[in-house]
């Protein structure tokens, strides 16, 4: 069990830390799902801009090229961007 300090920070268990690969300087995505508060990793930009492709791909091929909104080649395009400008 671990407690929240004054600053809002939890200090995760040795255990969980080594099991995940955290290390101090370490960076996580901290999320609600439904009544939890969910703490993972941060996943690498290129697996994430690498989902978005294959996503868009995939709904490219099922519903025809034509019909890919436009807000989300914009935000594929956005974070293309936000990984080049971050060096990664």
């Amino acid at each position: 069990m671990g407690t929240i300090d004054s600053k809002g920070r939890v200090t995760l268990p040795q255990e969980l830390r080594e099991r995940l690969g955290l290390s101090p300087g370490s960076k996580v995505e901290i999320s609600a799902q439904g009544e939890r508060v969910v703490i993972e990793p941060e996943r690498d930009s290129e697996e994430i801009e690498a989902r978005m492709d294959d996503l868009l791909d995939d709904l490219e091929r099922t519903t025809g090229t034509d019909s890919i909104d436009q807000l989300a080649r914009e935000h594929r395009d956005l974070v293309r961007k936000q990984t080049e400008s971050d060096g990664r």
